[in-house]
């Protein structure tokens, strides 16, 4: 037990007589005083990982994201930190201008401003206290990049005007009127014989029976194609243009024409123009507001005629 004791004793004086070797050959080559462990610096690179500031080089600070970092001077400067801030622990800042409701919700070394962003705490009755000569605020921080400071209602300072016009930091109200456009729809619609039922009727009956669609009200051929068009768009409480009739500017032109304006002509000008007839024919209803009814009651039940003149129909449509 003695002999253990002794061991003890022996391999303590060892360790407490080496370390004092070590601390003597580190003092060989400077006379000065050895200075404390934490004063000391690690091996530690700029960016690398630290617990404090004793792990980092000499002249780097272990920062708020516990990696080595730059020394940045003091709060005023521009320094290393680019788009953050150097905070008066010298360190630079982390997260300068993030969005924030409480200054738990910021890094380090920055409060939650008045604004809802971090920002560098500063004395409102100091002078040079924040970066790009900007003013400190009544609520004690420094404006960031990302606040709004209008013009001619206090404020801090911006990069294009770092003196600013000083005082407290102002919210925007703007009154914004929004005017509402109004469509315009010209239903340009074929009232020419293909119109009719032709093979259109297999097609409606099974849309009836599978109770996708009921037909219309016209006293008959309520199968034809006219008819189904006139009442998917007119039908006063199942069609589309009734509910819409006072938020869009509807018009109609229904056309087709007969024969066109062609008759035969002689055996020297076989083809010629008869001004007697209209190419195309049209039925319309100018273009208004609140316009169903003066549109159904031209849109009449199987009323077509003979042709499809669509090219000049669109062309007479466009200038409307």
């Amino acid at each position: 037990m003695g002999a253990n004791r002794w061991k003890s004793k022996s391999y303590r004086h060892l360790l407490l007589g080496g370390g004092a070797a070590l601390v003597w050959s580190a003092a060989c080559g400077n006379p000065k005083v050895v200075p404390p462990h934490d004063a000391f610096h690690g091996a530690a690179g700029l960016g690398e990982a630290c617990d404090v500031t004793a792990d980092c080089e000499e002249g780097l600070l272990c920062g708020p994201d516990s990696t080595c970092i730059g020394a940045c001077g003091d709060v005023t400067s521009a320094s290393a930190c680019g788009a953050e801030a150097c905070l008066p622990d010298g360190h630079c800042s982390e997260g300068l201008g993030n969005d924030c409701k409480k200054t738990r919700d910021c890094s380090d070394g920055l409060l939650c401003s008045e604004l809802g962003h971090c920002a560098v705490p500063c004395d409102p009755d100091g002078d040079d206290q924040c970066r790009k000569g900007a003013t400190c605020r009544d609520d004690g921080t420094c404006p960031t990049d990302r606040d709004v400071v209008l013009g001619g209602l206090g404020g801090a300072g911006n990069g294009d005007d770092p003196g600013g016009t000083g005082g407290a930091s102002s919210c925007i109200d703007v009154d914004v009127d929004f005017t509402p456009q109004v469509p315009t729809v010209l239903l340009l619609i074929d009232r020419s014989g293909s119109m009719n039922a032709n093979n259109f009727g297999d097609a409606v009956q099974k849309a009836v029976d599978d109770g996708t669609y009921a037909l219309g009200d016209c006293p008959k051929n309520n199968d034809w194609r006219w008819n189904v068009v006139r009442d998917v768009l007119m039908n006063p409480t199942k069609g589309i243009v009734k509910p819409l009739e006072d938020r869009v500017r509807f018009g109609l032109s229904l056309y087709s024409s007969e024969n066109g304006q062609i008759k035969p002509g002689k055996d020297a000008d076989p083809i010629v123009i008869d001004p007697k007839k209209m190419c195309p024919v049209l039925i319309d209803v100018p273009i208004a507001l609140k316009n169903h009814q003066a549109m159904l009651d031209e849109f009449k039940c199987s009323d077509i005629a003979d042709d499809t003149p669509t090219g000049e129909s669109l062309l007479a449509a466009a200038p409307v």
